[in-house]
């Protein structure tokens, strides 16, 4: 067998399989624009050519490569397909998540590879009346529904956060003004408050369609409320927001 010598003097890298992959299935964005909402959430503008002539479903979700094996999760707020310019809300889940990550790192200029859209929740297919529950990371999901047709028409919205005064600046912010917004903490007085707040938003109108997104934990919890309440499995959307991002389904 034939054994190839490097030459002399020179440091020559062998191809990286990985880096060729990455380049095949990822498109190049470059941050064009950086608000600071507040502490904890970012809105980011990406640009490209690569971003043109993209065909996105609200709902769809991309992932933002920050280093070789580190990914962030993301569902576009909105797609400019003609120009090329997608916005995402970032939120800073945890000190040490992806997303924290790029909260405290990114900065306006910088290049970033990104992976999608892939299919997620279609938002366009909600069936409405709808009850929309989540948490600080489910926010951009639930600003995506103004990408849809009918908007934010017969949603109803329910969110759990650390800080509801956070929160609730940033929904305002995005246009989302009357959702409701309770502490999350984990006694019986939360769920109850929890409980009493599913009633109001449902009291007068009966929802079609149940999204429940956010923590897996929270969601077994709003699940397990729906079931006292016999809502049928048929009504309820499950998506997990944060790094997984994932639909599933649940058996009432």
């Amino acid at each position: 067998m034939a054994r190839h010598r490097q030459p002399k003097g020179r440091n020559i890298e062998p191809p990286s399989l990985f880096g060729e992959i990455v380049g095949l299935v990822t498109r190049p964005a470059i941050v064009s624009k950086l608000e600071i909402i507040t502490d904890n959430f970012r809105l980011i503008t990406l640009e490209g050519d690569s971003l043109k002539g993209i065909s996105w479903t609200p709902g769809q979700k991309i992932e933002v490569l920050l280093d070789s094996d580190i990914r962030s999760v993301h569902t576009p707020i909105s797609w400019d397909s003609l120009n090329g310019v997608t916005r995402l809300l970032v939120y800073r889940a945890g000190s040490a998540s992806p997303e924290a990550t790029w909260v405290n790192t990114a900065k306006p200029g910088e290049i970033r590879r990104i992976w999608g859209p892939r299919p997620s929740l279609d938002l366009t297919e909600l069936k409405r009346p709808t009850l929309f529950f989540g948490d600080e990371t489910s926010i951009g999901l639930a600003q995506a529904l103004q990408a849809t047709r009918a908007g934010l028409r017969e949603v109803s919205f329910l969110f759990e956060a650390l800080s509801p005064v956070e929160s609730k600046l940033v929904l305002q912010k995005l246009g989302i003004s009357d959702a409701t917004v309770l502490e999350r903490t984990e006694d019986e007085k939360y769920m109850a408050a929890m409980e009493a707040a599913m009633h109001r938003l449902t009291e007068n109108i009966t929802p079609n369609q149940f999204v429940l997104t956010g923590r897996g934990s929270s969601i077994r919890r709003v699940t397990n409320l729906l079931r006292r309440q016999r809502i049928p499995a048929t009504k309820l959307t499950i998506m997990r927001t944060g790094p997984t991002a994932k639909v599933d389904s649940i058996d009432l």
